[in-house]
């Protein structure tokens, strides 16, 4: 979980405000304490603050992304009318 709170928090760079940093590193260093000892209660509740907090962190990186999103028009379609993907053909697969 540690690995995924930095990983997010890399991802957001500057986009995160430094409260935020903040309170999700003092928690990523709070887990890493309490894996040092031996309260699985204590370990239990900080790992499940750290992953409350990524979460919330992952959704702000959701709607940060949502925002950079290509505009659509009213029926769906992007505004680029010159791309050129290929047609994709749907097929079945049986083994032998």
């Amino acid at each position: 979980i540690t690995y995924t709170a930095e990983k997010a928090i890399a991802e957001l760079g500057d986009n995160l405000s430094s409260d935020n940093r903040d309170n999700i590193e003092e928690q990523i260093k709070s887990v890493r304490e309490a894996a040092q000892g031996e309260d699985l209660q204590h370990i239990r509740e900080v790992t499940q603050q750290l992953e409350q907090a990524t979460h919330a962190l992952a959704q702000q990186a959701e709607a940060s992304a949502q925002e950079g999103a290509s505009p659509m028009d009213s029926e769906g379609e992007s505004d680029d009318t010159n791309s050129n993907e290929e047609d994709v053909v749907e097929g079945e697969f049986t083994e032998a």
